[in-house]
């Protein structure tokens, strides 16, 4: 079952978060946690070993990026990144398409002045 948490500002995210999926006897391997960088997750390993006091399979960890990565991969797995120059081209194009952009300065630019932007 899936499940969503809030977690109140001011808190020890870590621990709370360790809380959370130490609770019930949860299946570590079984869970997925999406950092925003890697660091993190070495924190979380660290409360959970603290918690357990046993050998166990951690989580999964990603990264944002990774995450969103798997997620896609997962459903198209024959899916390959655009080269960065042609996703810049259609970031540039699309800019150009879409209203709220109207007036705005990268309109106005370019193709080489907004690749580097």
């Amino acid at each position: 079952m899936r499940k969503i948490f809030s977690i109140p500002l001011g808190a020890d995210f870590i621990s709370e978060l360790a809380g959370i999926i130490s609770e019930d006897n949860a299946i570590f391997s079984d869970i997925a946690v999406v950092f925003a960088g890697h660091r993190p997750s070495l924190y979380l390993s660290k409360e959970l070993l603290a918690r357990k006091k046993e050998p166990f399979y951690a989580p999964r960890y990603f990264t944002i990026s990774e995450f969103v990565d798997y997620s896609v991969r997962k459903k198209y797995p024959f899916f390959t990144d655009s080269e960065p120059v042609d996703a810049i081209w259609s970031m540039y194009r699309l800019l150009h398409t879409l209203p709220p952009f109207n007036h705005h300065p990268f309109q106005k630019m370019n193709f080489g002045k907004f690749f580097y932007w």
